[in-house]
């Protein structure tokens, strides 16, 4: 659970975000952590990109988190995920991103306990070859989120 996990990534805009993971104490649940004073021009945000695993062919994926922060001011928090496949062209195979699903557009603050985030893909696609979800601090908001639990979900068709 340490950021500095080659798996993980993370991009803190130029300092303006304080990013962490962990595991809860007194739950013993994991949790990704963003903070901020809310100076950030660009979102802060902690990814993790997933090597397709033996999903079936038209399942329904979903990114799925409970949000927890107390005063959170400005835009808020967000989920995303993007999707990508290979397209073999005249030139050979090239990355295509398919899907980009976001919690953006509407973004939570305040006070938020439990507060269930989640994307779903329907009729995933056995051409996907990686996907990356993402838990994302909007610019210029203050406070600090936890995502707990964030976790990917396979429901087979």
């Amino acid at each position: 659970n340490e950021l500095p996990d080659p798996i993980w990534s993370s991009s803190n805009d130029d300092g303006n975000y304080q990013i962490t993971r962990g595991v809860h104490s007194n739950t013993n649940t994991p949790y990704l952590e963003i903070a901020s004073s809310g100076n950030g021009k660009n979102s802060g945000y902690i990814y993790r990109q997933l090597d397709m695993p033996n999903i079936p062919e038209g399942a329904t994926v979903i990114l799925r988190t409970k949000v927890n922060a107390e005063n959170l001011e400005g835009p808020g928090v967000a989920i995303a995920m993007r999707v990508y496949d290979t397209r073999i062209g005249t030139t050979g195979a090239s990355i295509n991103e398919t899907h980009t699903l976001t919690t953006e557009p509407n973004p939570m603050n305040g006070k938020l306990e439990n507060h269930v985030l989640e994307l779903q893909l329907p009729n995933f696609t056995r051409k996907t070859i990686f996907l990356i979800p993402f838990a994302v601090m909007m610019p210029g908001t203050k406070g600090q989120a936890f995502f707990d639990d964030f976790e990917i979900l396979v429901e087979p068709k």
